[in-house]
């Protein structure tokens, strides 16, 4: 009878803590990402190096759903509207996927444009990205 009580009690314990233990454990945010690919090509794996840094740097504050192919949408424009919909929070494409919408991204398509990661990030991180926006907006004000 007393290691049935003595059982029941730790089984009771292991299930509470196992509760407290997993609302601990949940990420307070989640992103859910998608790429038009399939698990074979480079969005995906660039999607899973993200997913594991979030995590680990939010120390699992932010979870990454990834969603790859066509399972939250299957066209560029139908991402991106997505994404300004808020069912979509990121969403990896090339410039194609984005350039029926916005035609101006096109120009990073042009081979060897840029010679590094450090001139991507410097060109990146100046006027040009300011530029880009700026004709985004006016695009989409009809003002051009």
């Amino acid at each position: 009878m007393l290691i049935k009580s003595v059982s029941r009690l730790i089984l009771i314990l292991i299930a509470f803590f196992g509760f407290a233990l997993s609302s601990i454990l949940a990420a307070d945010y989640s992103l859910r990402a998608t790429a038009n690919s399939n698990e074979n090509d480079e969005d995906y794996d660039g999607l899973v190096v993200f997913k594991n840094y979030v995590e680990s740097a939010s120390n699992g504050a932010i979870s990454v759903e990834l969603f790859i192919g066509t399972q939250l949408c299957s066209k560029g424009a139908e991402c991106l509207q997505g994404v300004a919909d808020g069912s979509i929070d990121i969403y990896i494409s090339t410039s194609g996927g984005a350039a029926g919408i916005f035609p101006y991204v096109q120009v990073l398509d042009l081979p060897y444009l840029m010679g590094s990661d450090r001139v991507a990030e410097n060109v990146l991180a100046g006027d040009f990205t300011r530029k880009i926006r700026e004709l985004a907006l006016a695009d989409s004000n009809g003002k051009i």
